[in-house]
C-alpha cells in the first residue's frame, strides 16, 4: 500500500499545513470528529517529530498553550479555507471536522497516510522556516541574586540562576548546602529575603506556589510526595485542568512511563520507590510545563533504577523543557547536565561543564568555609 498522491504535493507548502493534516490524521476519532485537546498534543506531538528529523534532539519547546494559539488563529481557519476541514462559526474548534476522511478505512492506511504527511512536512520545512511558532530563546527561570535569611543566618547567599530552554543545569553540594531552600523560593514555597525570580522574563517573585505553577512552574519535591491511598490513574487525574484533559493526561504521562499504565489501577502506596518516582515525574510531565525542578530524584533508590529515571529527565529536556535537577550524589545527574554548579554555605563556589565539575568534585565537597568563592559569583545554568 502507498501514500495517495496527493501528499508529495504538500512537500511544497507551508510545512504548517502537512503538520496539521498529520496531527488530524492521528487525533481523529472513529466517527472521524477531532477533539480539539487530542489534536493540540498530535499537532505538538508531529512538530516535535518533524523538528527532530531537520535538527536532531536539541530543539526549541513548543507549548501546549503556543499550540492552541497558533492552531485557533492560523492553521485551522486556513485548513477550512482550502477546504479540508468545516468552518467554524465563532471560532468554536471543538470537535474539529474534516470534510473527508482522507485517512482511509483502516489502520494500516492510517499509518502510512500519517508517516507519509509527516515526510512532506519534513520536505517543506527544508524549504522554509520555521516549522511553526518558535519560542523564545531567552532564559525561561532566572532567579536574580536570591537571598534568605532566617534569624540572620543566610541560607541562600547571592545566587543567580538562569536556566534555557531544552537545558539541565545540575544543582549539586552536600547537605545543608542550600540547595533545597533555593528550589523553595524558586518554587514559591520561601518568598526570598531579596532579589527576585523571573519566569520566561515576567517578575514572579514573592508569588504562591499555584500562581507559579500557574506560570509554568513544576516542582517535583524530595519525597515524592505520593499519597498512599491513590490509585496511579488518580494521581494523575488530580492534574488535569477538567475532565475533559484527562485523556490527555493520561496518555502523555503512560507515553513516557509505559510501567505506570501498567500499574494504572495499583495504589501508590505499593509501588516500588523507582516506581513512585516516575509517578511524581509523570505528573509533572502530564502538565506541560516550561520549568521543571526536581529535588533529589535519586534518593533512597538502586543505581539502575536511577540511571533510567535519568533517561526519562534526558528526553524530557531534548522536548525542550528547561530543567533543574538538585542532587546530594553529583555522578548521578553530571552524566546527563548541560551546565553544572557546586553550592556550598549557601553561595555558589562552582560553575562549569560537568566534566569540570567532576574532576574537581572531591575537592569542592570538602570545601568547609565559604571563603573559597571566586567573585564575582558564579551563576548557575547558561548565558541569557
Amino acid at each position: 500500500m502507498s501514500a495517495p498522491e496527493w501528499i508529495a504535493t504538500l512537500g511544497d507548502r507551508d510545512p504548517s499545513v502537512p503538520i496539521a493534516l498529520a496531527a488530524i490524521t492521528r487525533a481523529a476519532g472513529a466517527s472521524d470528529l477531532v477533539d480539539f485537546g487530542d489534536l493540540v498534543m498530535s499537532y505538538r506531538e508531529a512538530h516535535i517529530a518533524c523538528d527532530r528529523a531537520l535538527h536532531g534532539p536539541v530543539h526549541v519547546q513548543l507549548t501546549g498553550d503556543e499550540v492552541r494559539d497558533h492552531l485557533t488563529r492560523s492553521v485551522l481557519p486556513r485548513l477550512a479555507t482550502e477546504g479540508w476541514i468545516l468552518d467554524a462559526p465563532g471560532g468554536d474548534w471543538n470537535p474539529v471536522r474534516p470534510r473527508v476522511p482522507w485517512w482511509g478505512q483502516t489502520p494500516e492506511a492510517r499509518q502510512i497516510v500519517y508517516e507519509a504527511l509527516l515526510e512532506a512536512a519534513h520536505r517543506a520545512a527544508q524549504r522554509a522556516k520555521p516549522v511553526a511558532p518558535q519560542a523564545s530563546s531567552a532564559s525561561v527561570l532566572q532567579g536574580m541574586d536570591l537571598l534568605k535569611s532566617f534569624k540572620g543566618r543566610r541560607v541562600v547567599d547571592q545566587v543567580t540562576v538562569r536556566v534555557q530552554q531544552g537545558e539541565i543545569v545540575g544543582l549539586l553540594g552536600p547537605n545543608g548546602a542550600g540547595k533545597t531552600t533555593t528550589v523553595r523560593v524558586i518554587g514559591g514555597l520561601l518568598r526570598p529575603t531579596s532579589g527576585r525570580v523571573l519566569i520566561a522574563g515576567h517578575d514572579v517573585t514573592g508569588a504562591s506556589p499555584d500562581g507559579l505553577a500557574r506560570a509554568g512552574v513544576c516542582v517535583v519535591p524530595e519525597g515524592r510526595g505520593v499519597f498512599p491511598r491513590l490509585t496511579v490513574e488518580e494521581h494523575l487525574r488530580l492534574v488535569a485542568p477538567s475532565r475533559r484533559d484527562v485523556p490527555r493526561v493520561l496518555e502523555v504521562a503512560f507515553g513516557h512511563f509505559p510501567r505506570l499504565g501498567e500499574r494504572r489501577r495499583q495504589a501508590a502506596g505499593t509501588l516500588s520507590g523507582g516506581e513512585q518516582q516516575m509517578l511524581a515525574l509523570a505528573r509533572a510531565v502530564a502538565q506541560d510545563p516550561p520549568l521543571l525542578v526536581v529535588d533529589e530524584l535519586s534518593m533512597g533508590l538502586a543505581p539502575l533504577i536511577v540511571a533510567h529515571l535519568y533517561e526519562h529527565v534526558a528526553a524530557l529536556a531534548a522536548g525542550g523543557v528547561a530543567i533543574v535537577v538538585v542532587e546530594q550524589f553529583a555522578h548521578d545527574v553530571l552524566g546527563v547536565a548541560d551546565h553544572a554548579v557546586v553550592m556550598q554555605h549557601g553561595r555558589i563556589i562552582r560553575s562549569a561543564s560537568p566534566g569540570a565539575i567532576a574532576d574537581e568534585l572531591a575537592d569542592l565537597y570538602l570545601a568547609t568555609t565559604p571563603t573559597s568563592v571566586p567573585s564575582p559569583t558564579p551563576t548557575l545554568g547558561g548565558t541569557s
